[in-house]
């Protein structure tokens, strides 16, 4: 599994340094590799209340919008980190994810009544504490 991290780790270094070459190329390693669980929560796409509260700060405060599955949670563990020290000194690139489409946007588009009914409830009901914001 940490192999197949490095690798992709690796190919996206080169990708960047091909389209930017002043994009340094970085050898990485184990060492340079830590896989964070400490922010996943209790179930696969469920909010945790440490997202929640970083999507509604950072929009508040930045105006950037996280969402509270990955963003959210990755951002969480880069908090945890520098409140613990472990960046000082460092530089940090925290790459925001977040989809290009406006979740409204998409929604006016996509029939999600193609899907199947288990689906449904995902698109008609508060899921989550940050739907109401999202689909307001």
């Amino acid at each position: 599994c940490m192999d197949d991290i490095i690798a992709l780790a690796q190919q996206t270094n080169a990708l960047l340094h091909e389209k930017d070459a002043s994009f340094p190329l970085y050898a990485f390693d184990e060492a340079d590799m830590r896989i964070e669980t400490r922010c996943c929560g209790s179930a696969y796409a469920l909010y945790t209340p440490q997202a929640v509260e970083l999507c509604n700060l950072t929009r508040i405060y930045e105006n950037i919008e996280l969402d509270g599955v990955y963003s959210a949670k990755a951002f969480d563990a880069l908090v945890r980190d520098a409140q613990a020290g472990l960046l000082k000194d460092k530089k940090v690139l925290f790459w925001h994810t977040f989809c290009s489409t406006p979740v409204e946007e998409s929604r006016n588009v996509f029939d999600y009544q193609v899907l199947p009914i288990g689906f449904h409830r995902y698109f008609e009901y508060d899921v989550q504490p940050l739907d109401r914001k999202v689909y307001e």
